[in-house]
Formats: C-alpha cells, structure tokens, sequence
C-alpha cells in the first residue's frame, strides 16, 4: 500500500513539474529569439497555407508541391518586370508567376515582390524602378499583379497617392481583424492573436494540442477563428477576413475613380521616363469567386469588372482575370487552406496575361519555338 501511495505521488510531481517545465518553455519562447525561432522553425511545414497555419484546422489542408523561386535576370536585362504582392512570390510545381512567363514565352522576366524589408514596401513599380536607379531598362513592359482586396481609393488618399520622392516608404499599418462577437477570455488567449498563440501555434511542442483544441472546437461548435469568419465544407475553403470585408464594402466607398487617376499617373510616369507599358493584372479574392459557397444569398458588387472597365476607358491595359476565372470556377483555382490561387489559377493567370500583350503587340511577335497554351486549355 505505501509503495503504491509513494509510486502514485511520484507521478503525481512528474505531471506538475512536466507542465511547470512546459509552460516555462513557452513564455521563455516569446522572450527569447533564439529559443521562439528554433521552436518554431523545428516544427514548420513549409507547404502549410496561411490560413491553416492561423487556424489549426487540419480538415481544410492540401498538400502543395513547392518548388524554389528563380530569379537570376537582371533589371536591365529583362524584356519583362513583374512587379507584385505575394501572389508573385507562390511557387508550385512549373514554378512562380514570373518563372512559367518567362518558361512560355522564352524571354528574360525580372521579378520584384513589392515587399523589402519588415514593414517596408514598394507602393508601386514606379517607386520600385526610382529607388533601385534603373538606367535604361530593356523592358517595354511591366506586369502589375495586384489582389482586389488591396484595390481600394482609401489606401492611396492617406498620402500613399503621392508619387514623390521615390524611395521606401512605410505600409501603413494593416487593418486589425475584429470578432465578430466578443468570445470568452479563454477563448481568446488561446485562438487568438498574441505573441504566446503565435509559439502555441507554430512550436514543436505545442502544435499539436492546438490543432486538436481547434479541431475540436470546428467539429463541436462549427467556430474557426476571427481572421476567417465564412467558410465552406462541399468544396473546402477557408476565406481570410480582409476578403470577407473587402467583399461586403459598399462599392461607393472604394474610390474607383482616386484609383484610376493613380494608375493613370503611373501608367504616364512609365511611359514617359523609361518608355514602359503597364499591364494591371487585378486578382479576384478567393471569396470574390466562391462566396456563394459559404454563404449562398450574398451577391458580388462587380467592382472588379467596373474598375477595369473603368481604366481600360482611361487607356490602361488590364487583364480581366475575374471573368476567365468565373468560366473556370468549378475547377478550384486556390488552396482550400491558403489565399492565394494554386498552380492552376497560377496558369490561367500566366495564359491570360500573355493572350493581353499579345493582343497589343507589347513585345512582338514570340519566337517560333514557343507554343504559348490559350488561357482556356489545360495545361500543367
């Protein structure tokens, strides 16, 4: 009976001091650097998408055939730039945006992902080509590849219209996600945001607790998390709340016309100083597409159709992705965990843009050699 009592109190220390030691290792994360990233990186799955990373929800993961990026051409060597958001910088199985372009139309492609450091960004490829003193491109064209939930006239009436002095300028600083309904305390230390969560999260010791409390929570309640409010299970989804709100903003508010005299200006300042042509590639919101999946009485504004429609009245070439897209729809064209678009949305967006310039003889005609597929085949 004693050795019994003396073997269960034994335990009984291990436990506490298992979970005293644990949770030390935790807060010591988020004080220590060096500590947070080893615990962090151990346990990172490079193809995870954002929004699962965020939510923890397994359900809605796929597996992504990651591939590394390459960009060895230089600004003056290139007969095209790309200039994008992190759209720019996905790389799946043929390669990124930038890397399929230059693969179809065997011509050399510059990349420049607008973001430089942390906090620090590229507003617009004119700011990109004055701050790294471009002196005399080749390229005749420069490929914009913009989200839609970022194309809205409030952020370039806060001083981000202004096109000089070029240089880098600070982001201003990103829209916080709101609850929709105010959770418990519990509730909130452990699903949302703070700098303990982000180690909960990421860290090899943790993860998995947290990815079978917010499972849990999903199967039990059918909550996900504050940054994605709506999704869909037939097919899978997880929509990011910028999107979401992005989406339901009344299209008066969005400032069509501050954001056609911007690109108008850009588009001038292009032309005029390195003799370059834009081409705005405007990319649909994943819930742009398939909001009618998780919620299905909601209705799309068209705002994306009205703006290019609207700068292509202003003379700016604009490839119409929203439509091809649409036609495309039922074929999934974006991870069900992440969002942004998978390697087939990639290719009908690569497709598209090609059919564009050639359509405006931007670059001549290709060379004999390369076949370049029609946004409507199936081709990677």
């Amino acid at each position: 009976m004693e050795k019994r009592e003396r073997l269960k109190n034994a335990l009984l220390r291990l436990v506490v001091y298992s979970v005293a030691l644990f949770s030390l290792t935790i807060v010591l994360s988020t004080r220590i650097d060096r500590l947070g990233k080893f615990m962090t990186n151990f346990a990172k799955i490079k193809d995870r998408g954002g929004l699962y990373s965020e939510t923890g929800l397994n359900l809605f993961y796929e597996k992504k055939d990651i591939v590394p990026i390459k960009n060895d051409t230089s600004l003056e060597d290139a007969s095209i730039i790309v200039f994008s958001d992190s759209f720019g910088e996905k790389s799946y199985g043929k390669g990124s945006f930038h890397m399929r372009l230059q693969d179809l139309l065997g011509l050399p492609v510059f990349w420049q992902y607008h973001k430089i450091g942390e906090g620090q960004f590229y507003l617009n490829p004119w700011v990109m080509l004055e701050d790294r003193a471009a002196s005399n491109p080749e390229a005749k064209v420069i490929i914009w590849l913009r989200i839609e939930r970022f194309l809205s006239g409030k952020r370039y009436n806060s001083g981000n219209l202004s096109l000089f002095p070029p240089g880098k300028e600070k982001q201003e600083e990103q829209e916080k996600p709101k609850p929709e309904s105010r959770a418990s305390d519990i509730n909130r230390l452990i699903f949302d945001n703070s700098k303990i969560e982000y180690v909960i999260k990421n860290g090899f010791l943790t993860r998995w607790i947290y990815e079978s409390m917010a499972s849990g929570r999903f199967l039990i309640l059918g909550n996900t998390s504050h940054l994605t409010p709506q999704y869909s299970l037939y097919p899978r989804n997880l929509f990011y709340f910028q999107a979401v709100n992005s989406f339901n903003e009344p299209i008066e508010s969005k400032g069509l016309e501050e954001m056609a005299q911007y690109f108008v200006e850009i588009q001038e300042l292009l032309l005029d100083k390195y003799g370059m042509t834009l081409v705005l590639v405007p990319i649909p919101d994943k819930y742009t597409i398939y909001h009618d999946h998780a919620d299905p009485d909601s209705t799309y504004d068209n705002f994306l159709p009205i703006l290019v429609e609207r700068l292509q009245r202003e003379g700016i070439i604009c490839v119409d992705l929203y439509a091809k897209f649409m036609e495309r729809r039922d074929e999934m064209l974006y991870w069900a965990d992440d969002t942004h678009w998978n390697s087939k949305g990639m290719d009908i967006a690569v497709a598209s843009t090609i059919e564009v310039i050639q359509k405006h003889d931007l670059l001549g005609a290709p060379r004999r050699d390369t076949q370049i597929p029609h946004s409507s085949d199936q081709y990677f």
